[in-house]
């Protein structure tokens, strides 16, 4: 909230630092949330509070909460008492009428009086929408379709101190939220707002079965017209800016045109925009725009696959920095793992990650492997039939930060494609590798041989086993766990669940301890620079 409410204040000038502003409280949430969050800011308050009396003891009861709650924020309250009724007979204006130009008055009174540079009020985008289509109802023009700046004049003292409100970047139903779950601050609720025969409120009930997004959307409509207003009033101001680009940009469809003002106006060289089929690139002030290349197609081929970090990690990816393209899981049983299913895989996707248990089956299937690849003897990445292996670079990326001067020797648990990789590793790293195995070759251990020499001996222990991956989390490789001490380090290529049976032992009897997620990570960049030719 806070990081919005600032961003809304320095993008619309509302304030500058160390202004003294005018609060305007009634006690319901928006009015709480603009208090707090300004106070939160720096800004020096004083809350101002009207009692209409024309909801007996209920505005008795909204006067004693507000004075409450300034009590306890440390903030100067000033109170003003109106004989509503009375002012709107004499007048003959509406109450509504009348009570809006009792408080606007009295506002300005109030700030000259305590030398404040602003006068706050809370409306947010629901009273935006609201105000839009209220005068939508009415029939209006350009400015009704403006909706409320975020900056005006006071409507009884056009030069008198200017009316802000910067809460007009957020949704009633976030200050509710900011209030009750971030600030546990509670508000009270003004009664009158279920009478739907008050045409706003009868907008309001209207407006309750909108989304947020729906909500955004219609407010940002205001803001844009008011933009468009700008533009016609030839005034140089940031909507009308912003107006101007979302029109010579319309036929594009880029969504964050205001992100795209701003960056030029800030003069943000080589950022770049995404649209559905097209981006923009700021060069030199201006924006360059091209077609965007074909989606990408990548995928991944294992067995299973349901826990596969891979496709979260690119989903985000791509919705994160706007890449088109799409990362699919192809699980194919071992019995499948053949040539009618693997080379179509490999003729269609422009990139693919390899998992257990094709590592090494892969390769029959490849052109060539590139020099990692082929020292390790097992690939995890595939670019137009060629083999890579960046489980090294992961590997070695997330171990290195871990290790200390003592871990020179290592044991590796398992002799499958990861283990290859592992091994290649820490050779890299200058650490002394030995194998462990079920079924050892010539210079492996078995899990019978790892006595308390051979352990005190190895500080690393590295899990290149399935074992403890989901679903079967009780399962762990048959080390003698009551051996191991405080200078191990227990390394899981496992990241499924977060900490594995094996890594918990190890925890218990004082080990430094690591998941294989950070690995992930890495060998998942490291793929993403070969799939584009980084």
């Amino acid at each position: 909230m806070l990081r919005r409410v600032r961003k809304y204040i320095e993008d619309e000038g509302l304030l500058q630092k160390g202004d003294r502003v005018l609060v305007c409280i009634s006690g319901g949430a928006d009015s709480v949330a603009l208090l707090d969050v300004l106070l939160r800011m720096g800004y020096d308050c004083v809350a101002a509070h009207c009692n209409f009396h024309l909801r007996g003891e209920e505005s008795m009861r909204d006067e004693q909460f507000v004075r409450s709650l300034c009590e306890q924020m440390h903030v100067r309250l000033l109170v003003c008492d109106f004989d509503t009724l009375a002012y709107a007979q004499k007048h003959k204006v509406g109450i509504e009428v009348a009570a809006r130009n009792l408080r606007y008055d009295w506002f300005e009174q109030a700030a000259q009086a305590e030398q404040c540079q602003a006068v706050a009020v809370a409306h947010h985008q629901n009273d935006q929408a609201e105000t839009l289509l209220l005068n939508l109802l009415r029939g209006t023009g350009l400015r009704g379709l403006c909706g409320m700046r975020p900056m005006a004049t006071n409507p009884m003292h056009p030069k008198g101190v200017k009316i802000i409100r910067p809460l007009l970047c957020t949704t009633h139903d976030y200050i509710e939220y900011y209030l009750r779950s971030k600030r546990h601050i509670e508000w009270v609720v003004d009664s009158t707002n279920a009478d739907t025969a008050i045409a706003r409120n009868a907008i309001r009930v209207q407006l309750a079965q909108c989304s947020k997004a729906e909500i955004e959307n219609i407010a940002r409509t205001a803001e844009r017209m008011q933009g468009y207003v700008d533009v016609l009033e030839q005034k140089d101001t940031r909507k009308a800016g912003i107006a101007k680009l979302y029109e010579e940009l319309r036929q594009y469809d880029f969504p964050e045109i205001e992100k795209m003002y701003d960056a030029l106006q800030r003069g943000e060289g080589g950022k770049t925009f995404y649209a559905p089929e097209y981006r923009a690139t700021i060069r030199h002030r201006k924006l360059v725009i091209t077609e965007r290349p074909a989606p990408l197609q990548l995928g991944i081929i294992g067995y299973p696959l349901e826990h596969s970090f891979s496709a979260r990690y690119f989903a985000d990816k791509f919705r994160r920095e706007q890449i088109r393209g799409e990362y699919k899981l192809y699980p194919i049983e071992p019995i499948g793992f053949r040539a009618d299913t693997v080379n179509p895989l490999l003729d269609t996707l422009d990139g693919m990650n390899v998992t257990f248990p094709y590592k090494e089956k892969i390769i029959p299937y490849l052109d060539r492997l590139d020099d990692t690849a082929q020292s390790i003897g097992a690939v995890n990445v595939v670019c137009g039939r060629v083999g890579y292996n960046t489980d090294c670079i992961g590997f070695m990326e997330a171990l290195q930060p871990l290790l200390l001067p003592t871990d020179r020797n290592a044991l590796v648990l398992g002799t499958g494609g990861a283990a290859k990789a592992v091994v290649y590793g820490l050779k890299q790293l200058g650490i002394s590798p030995t194998l462990v195995s079920r079924t050892p070759k010539a210079g492996q251990l078995t899990y019978g041989q790892l006595d308390k020499a051979t352990m005190e001996a190895h500080t690393l222990i590295v899990n290149c086993t399935p074992l403890g991956m989901l679903p079967d989390i009780n399962t762990c490789p048959p080390i003698p766990y009551d051996l191991l001490t405080p200078k191990h380090l227990l390394f899981d290529c496992v990241y499924n669940p977060a900490e594995t049976l094996f890594l918990r032992k190890g925890r218990e009897h004082g080990t430094r301890t690591s998941n294989g997620l950070q690995m992930l990570y890495g060998q998942a960049e490291a793929a993403w620079r070969i799939w584009n030719n980084l």
